[in-house]
């Protein structure tokens, strides 16, 4: 089978972000399908376009499991990705040169479109209609809703002509698949789609890597580590992080916070740090995915922590499952699926409400001064993944969908 993927921020396995089709595609494969993805050429953490890569409109690369990446052209038209405008040129001129790479593809079995963006999904449309295959839409952020709450999209038109696509889209996908149940079960009751047609596929993980973390464990050796790596977004509260761990800091100076990646917040968190002279904040660029596993490893605490907003409480905050696979005990402030993943399913660390400082920093103290809970959590976080979110599992669950997908049209 023919798996053609639209999907602008797809991450190879050395690249920093979530390399959920990376994962999934490698087992597909394995088990002698053909994959192809259509991807840009920007990482959605870094805002850097890769090397190597300029004045081509589209190149093609295949990596070393054998899955062809077909990277297409792209710009933040000299305004920086970071910046609203910056992306909007990102979008709008990945979507072109994706569409007409699509109809350059061999005509596959399939076709799949993973949002955000959301128009992603119209281009994946016309070309699945003109190629005479089905259309599965993947939702993985509630788009245009998350966009409207969060003040990214205020246009009266532009909202009204959002909800219209994103109503097109849910109408014409033979299937839609979402990462969380949160997300299946807004879209059940908002969005009037019917049950059978949602599958959830969550962001699968990778167990029992070997990570060489000896020489960050030995910098990091005498401190309580707490860690968070990925996307320095707006979603995400580093600021009752920076509050909690510097007032820590006055009577017990082993506890450190080391945040890893990049994002719109970075610059100002970098600011804040350096004005108010907090001590205990390591800041770190973003790593390959070869070898941030070193250092989850040798952190002693993974957190995630969110701000207080309504529709981000049907998502998973998405490094969850990779720091339970790395049997890491975790403190979640959030609300939603995450909570109940880790407090309930998962029984891997300690759940706070949004904004809770004071928690954060009992929660801290609580796993320090308890080694044989910190133990417990990530045990029990390890068992849940190698049980639900493991690449080969989900891959064969997605597969399933696309069979269920391409059977309707027979």
């Amino acid at each position: 089978m023919h798996i053609l993927i639209f999907h602008q921020f797809y991450t190879g396995s050395n690249e920093p972000g979530i390399a959920r089709f990376n994962l999934l595609g490698k087992e597909w494969v394995k088990n002698g399908h053909t994959v192809t993805i259509i991807a840009g050429a920007i990482n959605y953490i870094t805002g850097k376009k890769k090397k190597g890569l300029f004045g081509k409109f589209w190149w093609k690369e295949r990596d070393e499991s054998g899955i062809e990446v077909v990277r297409v052209w792209s710009t933040a038209c000299g305004l920086g990705y970071k910046s609203f405008l910056g992306r909007a040129c990102t979008y709008s001129s990945f979507l072109k040169s994706a569409y007409i790479a699509g109809l350059f593809i061999k005509k596959p079995d399939i076709v799949i479109a993973s949002s955000p963006p959301i128009f992603i999904g119209l281009i994946a449309y016309w070309v699945s209609r003109l190629k005479r295959v089905p259309f599965i839409f993947e939702v993985r952020d509630l788009w245009p809703d998350e966009l409207i709450e969060l003040g990214g999209l205020k246009n009266e038109f532009a909202i009204r002509m959002s909800y219209r696509l994103e109503k097109f889209l849910y109408t014409r996908a033979r299937r839609l698949t979402t990462n969380s149940p949160g997300i299946r079960r807004f879209l059940m009751e908002r969005k009037d789609v019917r049950e059978e047609k949602i599958s959830v596929i969550e962001n699968p993980v990778t167990i029992d890597e070997e990570h060489t973390s000896e020489h960050i464990q030995a910098m990091w050796r005498g401190k309580v580590t707490i860690l968070y790596s990925g996307n320095h977004g707006r979603v995400y509260d580093f600021d009752v992080l920076l509050d909690a761990v510097s007032e820590l800091y006055e009577k017990d100076n082993t506890i450190q916070l080391v945040l890893i990646g990049d994002g719109k917040q970075k610059n100002r968190l970098r600011a804040r740090i350096q004005k108010e002279n907090i001590p205990n904040v390591i800041l770190m660029d973003p790593v390959p995915k070869s070898e941030i596993g070193g250092y989850i490893d040798a952190a002693d605490i993974c957190v995630v922590s969110i701000r207080d907003l309504r529709l981000i409480k049907n998502v998973y905050a998405t490094k969850l499952f990779e720091y339970m696979a790395h049997k890491k005990p975790i403190i979640l402030a959030m609300e939603g699926v995450s909570k109940a993943l880790i407090a309930d399913d998962a029984q891997s660390g300690i759940t706070l409400p949004p904004g809770d400082k004071a928690g954060i920093k009992r929660a801290i103290l609580e796993l320090k001064n308890n080694p044989e809970k910190m133990k417990k959590f990530a045990a029990n976080g390890y068992k849940y993944v190698q049980e639900h979110v493991t690449a080969p599992t989900l891959a064969e669950k997605y597969l399933q969908c696309i069979i269920q997908a391409r059977e309707k049209n027979s």
